[in-house]
């Protein structure tokens, strides 16, 4: 049993303390589901400890931020971490699109994802042409998309 959750967050985002809190919930209910699942009624000995955090992917798309302290809570509880690259610029130049492209792209990945948690306080940036524009609401836009449910997690005041 695979537990598979894309992290997305605002790139100014400081509040490590929640990020953790919201994913150490995940990761605990990842390890009651695989200790059922693979017809256990506790804690797992040790020697499943490994296969068990193997079985829960992170992805997110490696952008300072959220997505960053999502990555070092990854390492911390050895998890297995998936990074999706926006490939911003080629030999053609610069790809305004490449963060969306990115996003739909770890969206459709395979395993499905199950659940885009989103480290969000709303906040919008202003692009050229005065547009509004936040790269974690596009993110949980191609989630819902793909029938990705998405959690909303505001930063703690």
């Amino acid at each position: 049993m695979k537990t598979i959750i894309i992290v997305c967050g605002e790139r100014d985002w400081k509040d490590r303390e929640t990020i953790y809190r919201v994913l150490d919930e995940k990761l605990y209910e990842h390890e009651r589901l695989w200790i059922l699942s693979h017809g256990g009624t506790g804690r797992q000995p040790a020697e499943m400890q490994a296969p068990m955090l193997a079985d829960f992917i992170l992805r997110h798309g490696i952008c300072e931020g959220a997505d960053w302290i999502a990555n070092e809570w990854g390492l911390e509880r050895g998890v297995t971490v998936e990074r999706f690259r926006a490939e911003w610029r080629d030999a053609s130049g610069y790809h305004p699109e490449a963060g969306p492209v990115r996003n739909r792209q770890m969206a459709k990945t395979e395993p499905r994802t199950e659940k885009c948690l989103a480290f969000w306080s709303g906040k919008m940036r202003i692009r050229s042409g005065k547009r509004e524009y936040s790269g974690t609401l596009d993110m949980m836009q191609a989630a819902l998309g793909e029938g990705i449910p998405v959690s909303i997690t505001p930063p703690r005041k």
